[in-house]
């Protein structure tokens, strides 16, 4: 960075008494000048001294925090200075000096104004600056780039963000034509910064790491430090908790060696490192933190707006920790602070009040809360817009303190403000994600929804709050899943062939990461092999992949679906029931957890309680256990379904969207207080979300017969018997084989040493993808002392679920031998969800997962069970046959015998399915025998 030096004009002004006439006049002129010239080297001397005692930074760059309240200043020894600097400033304009020298004094006195808090000055001194730079034609000089940045950096630190962002982006322009890196890299990361504060993160990542490149090439400590801050303050906003911190680190490891440990900004990414740790519940280390940083500024600098950042901080962290004595006390010294430092209208004054707004609420003081939450809205939208997410985190928490002071009707009509902001603002941030990153960010997004759930719930004798609770959840519900989907759909009907190139570079950069995470740690040591770097590379490929399927995607605009629309298309005796799993908000989570469902018929929607969720996941693990074990069980139907099938008089057919536990429950097993099972009471078709019944619909009436087949059956597991072989499924598959075969389905069958995980990577989409094998899901690690479970390295299948399920093809044994070595770019015989993600399955109507659990995965709430389903899903899949458990090979062999001679007759998948099911049912009586396997369409 170029240093700053302060060139200043004569702070005292000698006077002199007027002698005209004398002929000494010369000589005293002359003593004047000399005078004059000493005194303006001693004050420069002094300036360049003053200047070296503030963080240089603090005339350059934005710097990011966690509250979003702009840049905080550095008064700590600029009181006196700048009023020295003001009455020199005075001087210098009066005296007979160029257009440029009066320019570059404006200049330099606005950023000291700036640092000491002197906003309105600073802001008439880079105005007269750059009006006398333009008179003189200095446009295109250094000071001149650098009053058009620090107009920007004042109004971005004020949070005027509109007004700051042509001021940076001109100084952007300008440092671009004049070459000069240095103050370039300042001005792409304030310009990143304002991207940051007003929501556009992927665009700011992209620009602090183009600022970071800059500064590694020009070797600055302090750019990197200050950068890598910022890139942490975005990855905070983006739930990125691990990349938070590494570059928090970074940063400070970098600061370290420019900066002292107690100056400003020094303890102020301290700070930051102290805010990571508390949202990743590192609560002692950032706890230790706030009091060292507290105990210097309190000596340093007594009532400060960086004091007031710091309590401000500490009382959030207390309240987490539930040290909730010390918490009105600090919040309120710091809105006191920054309302009389910075103003009432101050970002950091109005987002101290909403602390303390929140305090109250949480601390049953529900009037003063909502009291304070009124005020704090206005002075949202006057700096943030209606629109920002700082903004409608304000209006959620305002209609937070409404529901406690019992508005209902006010809370509901903010609520609905708040989500249709959050829908579309995921709608069009979510184009700029990798998987990863939506998968974090939808965390924090879910977190809104569940609290809006709990009041919907919680008032459900308001129609219309359950009319706005169900179209929330099909417009959110499975929401990564289905965009994962779109954008696979775009990029497979596109004909853009640089769309096309970089998914197939995606898909081999997830090839060579799959075959990394086979091997051990010190495997990867030995070859070579940089995981992490494999991660970015394939996590940049798939943001690259989203933002470019977006330019393509004409439906981009769609209205969200409403439950008018889905209402549309059911007929008499049709219902729709819609199971979410809400966590209860009382003023905060209470950890009582329950099941609500949403039950849609022709003429009317209803919530429903379901029951505690803890009783209900008990009640369903029980079930399961008995259904296999092949034992009486009569209790499931009261706690799961009961408060259900008294509302569904008259109704035959059922399309079900499940949640949380309700995944692994076979509803067509279960027997009502009459005895009969509900497979023979309804026609029930499992959906992901209620909403993809419209194309459900759609394909029950077109009736289409598959094709083509592709099918695997017992796959030659080795030759030493570590896998037991299934002789059976190579039998079913035959015949499904020459079923198919005679409806003039063309099939393709693989068996033995033939079915290899080789031969399912190269399949172009089939009609029907027929796997008939062992499958898996490995539930828990945590009691794994190996470090090599199926071929998958332990740390990196405990962190990817996908990993964790899969199914066993040919030649697969070796696998369970933690110390087997594959050979480079060679299949392991183990197809895992995570690799089945990436077949092309564009085409494909159905996939039969004919083997044990493949039904099985991690549930995550609102989003569907993280396994094999889900990946054939995003691979293009319409529809999948999948078990929740294992079944003989000879009940399977018929139940799919059934399925495929009604399907290739009819051309309807959901009624072969059911009618497949009832068939089997009349042989075997147990459901052990008939239930384990489910359909889900999309």
């Amino acid at each position: 960075m170029q240093k700053i030096i302060f060139i200043w004009f004569l702070v005292i002004v000698f006077g002199f008494k007027s002698v005209s006439q004398i002929n000494v006049g010369g000589f005293m002129k002359d003593k004047a000048t000399e005078a004059k010239n000493k005194v303006r080297e001693k004050t420069t001397e002094n300036w360049e001294k003053k200047q070296k005692e503030y963080d240089e930074s603090n005339f350059n760059y934005a710097i990011s925090f966690l509250d979003n309240s702009g840049v905080f200043e550095a008064d700590e020894k600029g009181g006196t200075f700048s009023s020295n600097l003001r009455s020199a400033s005075k001087f210098a304009n009066s005296e007979e000096k160029t257009l440029e020298e009066r320019a570059y004094t404006n200049l330099k006195n606005g950023e000291i104004l700036m640092a000491s808090n002197k906003f309105n000055l600073a802001e008439q001194s880079f105005k007269v600056a750059k009006t006398l730079y333009e008179q003189d034609g200095k446009n295109n000089t250094d000071n001149y780039s650098q009053t058009i940045s620090n107009l920007g950096l004042l109004y971005q630190s004020r949070g005027r963000f509109t007004k700051a962002k042509p001021f940076n982006e001109d100084a952007i322009k300008l440092r671009e034509n004049s070459n000069n890196k240095s103050m370039l890299i300042v001005s792409i990361n304030n310009n990143a910064v304002l991207k940051k504060e007003t929501g556009f993160y992927t665009e700011a990542e992209s620009d602090f790491k183009k600022a970071l490149e800059l500064a590694k090439t020009q070797n600055d400590p302090l750019a990197k430090a200050l950068i890598c801050n910022n890139l942490a303050m975005t990855y905070l906003d983006m739930n990125k908790l691990k990349d938070a911190e590494n570059y928090m680190n970074t940063s400070i490891a970098e600061a370290a060696t420019v900066l002292k440990d107690n100056s400003s900004n020094a303890i102020k990414l301290q700070i930051n490192l102290a805010n990571i740790y508390r949202f990743e519940k590192k609560y002692n280390e950032a706890e230790k933190l706030y009091l060292r940083a507290i105990e210097i500024k309190e000596k340093k600098l007594g009532a400060h707006p960086d004091l007031a950042h710091l309590k401000k901080g500490l009382a959030q962290l207390y309240m987490e920790m539930g040290k909730n004595n010390e918490v009105e006390k600090l919040l309120q010294s710091a809105y006191d602070i920054n309302k009389r430092k910075l103003g009432e209208t101050n970002p950091a004054t109005v987002s101290t009040q909403q602390e303390l707004a929140n305090f109250y609420r949480f601390n049953n003081n529900p009037i003063k809360a909502l009291e304070l939450m009124e005020k704090v809205l206005v002075k949202k939208k006057e700096i943030y817009g209606e629109a920002h997410p700082n903004y409608i985190q304000a209006l959620e928490d305002l209609a937070l303190a409404q529901w406690q002071n019992n508005k209902i009707a006010e809370t509901k009509a903010n609520y609905k403000i708040v989500l249709d902001n959050t829908l579309s603002y995921i709608n069009t941030f979510f184009n700029s994600l990798n998987d990863n990153e939506k998968t974090l960010y939808w965390e924090k997004t879910n977190t809104r929804l569940q609290r809006f759930y709990s009041f919907a719930q919680t008032n459900a004798s308001d129609a219309s709050l359950t009319r706005q609770f169900y179209n929330t959840v099909i417009n959110t519900k499975g929401f990564l899943l289905s965009n994962s989907s779109k954008i696979r759909n775009i990029i497979s009907g596109s004909t853009d062939e640089s769309l096309k190139t970089a998914y197939k570079q995606w898909l081999e950069t997830k090839e060579n990461l799959n075959q990394a995470y086979q091997l051990s740690k010190e495997e990867l040591v030995q070859e070579n092999v940089n995981v992490d770097s494999l991660k970015r590379r394939a996590d940049e490929l798939e943001r690259e992949l989203s933002q470019k399927s977006a330019l393509f995607n004409e439906s981009n605009n769609d209205t969200p679906v409403t439950f008018e629309s889905i209402q549309l298309q059911l007929k008499t005796g049709e219902a729709v029931i819609e199971i979410v799993e809400l966590n209860e908000y009382k003023n905060g989570f209470t950890g009582n957890d329950k099941y609500v469902a949403l039950l849609l018929t022709q003429t009317e929607l209803k919530l429903i309680e379901l029951g505690e969720a803890k009783t209900i996941n008990l009640a369903i693990g029980e079930f399961r256990t008995k259904t296999i074990d092949q034992k009486p069980e009569n209790e499931a139907y009261a706690t799961t379904w009961k408060a259900l099938d008294d509302h569904l008089s008259g109704m035959t057919k059922i399309y079900l969207s499940l949640d949380g536990a309700y995944h692994q429950l076979s509803i067509n097993a279960l027997k009502d207080g009459a005895g009969k099972y509900l497979v023979d009471k309804y026609s029930l078709q499992f959906t992901g979300n209620s909403k993809d019944i419209i194309g459900v619909k759609q394909t029950e009436s077109a009736s289409i017969k598959p094709t083509s087949a592709f099918l695997i059956g017992n796959p030659q597991y080795g030759t030493n018997g570590v896998v037991a072989q299934l002789p059976g499924t190579e039998l079913e598959v035959k015949n499904i084989t020459k079923l198919l075969t005679n409806y003039k389905v063309k099939a393709t069958a693989l068996y033995g040493k033939n079915a290899t995980e080789a031969k399912v990577k190269e399949i172009d989409s089939p009609s029907i993808l027929h796997i008939a094998t062992h499958g898996y899901f490995l539930a828990d690690l945590d009691q794994l002392e190996t470090t090599k479970i199926l071929g998958v390295d332990v740390s990196a299948a405990k962190e990817n679920p996908l990993l964790r399920s899969g199914v066993l093809l040919a030649n697969c044994e070796n696998v369970f031998d933690e110390n087997f070595h594959s050979s480079p770019n060679s299949e392991n015989g183990i197809l895992t969800a995570y690799e089945a993600m990436s077949l092309n399955l564009d085409k494909t109507d159905l996939v039969v997962l004919s083997a044990c659990e493949t039904g099985l995965g991690s549930v995550k709430q609102g989003e569907g069970v993280y396994g094999l389903q889900r990946a054939f899903l995003i691979a293009g899949a319409k529809s999948i046959i999948m078990s929740l458990w294992s079944v003989s090979d000879a009940a399977t062999m018929e139940l799919m015998t059934l399925f495929y001679t009604n399907y290739a007759k009819s051309g309807n998948k959901q009624q072969a399915f059911s009618d497949a099911i009832k068939q089997l049912k009349i042989k075997y009586k147990e459901p052990f025998f008939w239930s384990a396997f489910v359909m889900l369409s999309k």
